[in-house]
């Protein structure tokens, strides 16, 4: 459940009056990347359900006049391995893979679409981690917590100072209980519909019609 709030957080809701606040609400989708891998697969994970959960909502709007899209949101998600710069052209290629397929469905003015491509999810991360079990949780714990740093990776790239840590618990064993159990659920791309309800026009009032003299 944690990767469905990856994306969340981050977005800038649209604010009108109250009335409109009132009635507005949010529809949020993720779908799961191979590792290393920016193309939409519909065949991995619970990819296909996700992809026709998308397919229906747009639907649903476009067929239901009283909804107005006010906002779409896409961000992408990378797990940590691998440099920095590798990592944020994940989470670019994800993002961007995602707002494809839901553009080839629907016409979004650009003036309604944000995106964020924050690339790696510590906070989810984190959340994770401190609803496991993981040995060492409190030491892993402390080190996510950490405000993160970049240091020299290889070559000209760099990695998050928080990695370095991470595996050198127990000489790499951690990080590998940390790949196995929660990097997949970090490799995502999320839209966010944000809609609100217009209120149905009243109806006409008809007077009747006077008695005749």
């Amino acid at each position: 459940m944690f990767r469905e709030k990856i994306c969340l957080i981050l977005i800038v809701m649209v604010l009108g009056t109250s009335s409109l606040y009132a009635q507005q609400s949010t529809q949020e989708v993720c779908v799961d990347f191979r590792v290393g891998s920016m193309t939409l697969d519909s065949n991995y994970a619970s990819n296909s359900e996700r992809i026709a959960e998308i397919i229906s909502f747009i639907q649903h709007i476009q067929q239901d006049s009283t909804l107005v899209l006010t906002e779409i949101s896409f961000c992408g998600a990378s797990s940590p391995e691998g440099s920095s710069q590798v990592n944020a052209r994940l989470s670019k290629g994800r993002m961007q893979a995602i707002e494809k397929m839901v553009r080839q469905r629907v016409d979004v003015p650009d003036s309604l679409v944000t995106r964020n491509d924050h690339y790696i999810p510590w906070h989810s991360l984190a959340a994770m981690v401190e609803q496991s079990n993981l040995e060492n949780r409190d030491e892993v714990l402390a080190i996510l917590k950490e405000q993160g740093t970049q240091i020299d990776y290889v070559g000209d790239t760099q990695i998050d100072h928080r990695v370095k840590k991470l595996k050198a618990l127990q000489n790499g064993t951690v990080w590998r209980k940390l790949n196995d159990r929660f990097f997949s659920k970090m490799r995502n791309a999320c839209v966010v519909f944000v809609t609100y309800k217009k209120e149905p026009e009243p109806e006409p009032v008809v007077e009747p019609e006077p008695e005749p003299v």
